[in-house]
């Protein structure tokens, strides 16, 4: 528990977070066709339901974020985590995660 600041100015401790400057790699064809394939042969998933979406990789996590004009210039940023876990590469597999298979229904 911290304390409270008695003079205008003053820090408050906090921890520190262990960064990962490595940006999840951008997912193009024809690995984005092969898992664009598994969700629509498993789950009937439209191909257009993915439409203005970005699929990202990173440590065998594939994960969606929203495909905007400025993706490319935010890839130099330091970040934890970028967008939506939705499928895991389990050896020579695909597995949804629990985020992915919790989101809502239509």
């Amino acid at each position: 528990m911290t304390q409270a600041c008695s003079s205008a100015g003053a820090s408050v401790p906090t921890k520190q977070v262990q960064w990962d400057s490595s940006w999840p790699a951008f997912v193009h064809e024809p690995q984005r066709s092969a898992v664009l394939g598994y969700g629509t042969a498993r789950f009937g998933t439209p191909l257009t339901g993915f439409d203005g979406l970005c699929w990202l990789l990173r440590h065998k996590t594939y994960t969606l974020c929203s495909a905007t004009p400025h993706m490319q210039r935010l890839a130099g940023l330091q970040v934890q985590s970028v967008g939506l876990p939705v499928l895991r590469l389990i050896r020579h597999h695909l597995k949804p995660t629990t985020e992915a298979d919790n989101s809502p229904r239509p």
